[in-house]
C-alpha cells in the first residue's frame, strides 16, 4: 500500500516564563497524530521555514516554524509534545494560523 503524504507545518511561539531554558531544537518536539508518533521532517531546514534553532530563557519569546510529514489522511487531533527536560505550559493560540 503506497501512502500520499502531506507536511505540517507547525508555527510555535514560545514565551518563557519558567526557571529553565526551552529549546525550540526540532529534535525535541513530537507531533502525535491519531495515537502516532512523527518526528520533524529535514524541510524544518529549507529557506521557506522560518526555523530558528534556540534555547529560550526565561523572560525570553520567539516565534519559529517546524514540519512534519504526516500521512494525508491522518488529521484528526493532533498534539505537539515537547521531549526535552521540563516540558513547558502548552496552550493552542489560533492566532497562529494562517
Amino acid at each position: 500500500m503506497i501512502r500520499d503524504f502531506d507536511f505540517a507545518i507547525v508555527t510555535l511561539r514560545v514565551e518563557n516564563y519558567a526557571e529553565r531554558s526551552i529549546s525550540t531544537n526540532p529534535w525535541n518536539w513530537e507531533l502525535e497524530v491519531d495515537n502516532v508518533t512523527y518526528y520533524h521532517s529535514s524541510e524544518t531546514y529549507s529557506d521557506e521555514i522560518n526555523c530558528t534553532v534556540a534555547d529560550i530563557g526565561t523572560g525570553g519569546s520567539i516565534t519559529t516554524q517546524m514540519v512534519f510529514e504526516v500521512p494525508e489522511d491522518r488529521h484528526a487531533s493532533p498534539k505537539l509534545k515537547y521531549t526535552g527536560l521540563f516540558p513547558p505550559k502548552m496552550v493552542r493560540d489560533d492566532t497562529l494560523l494562517p
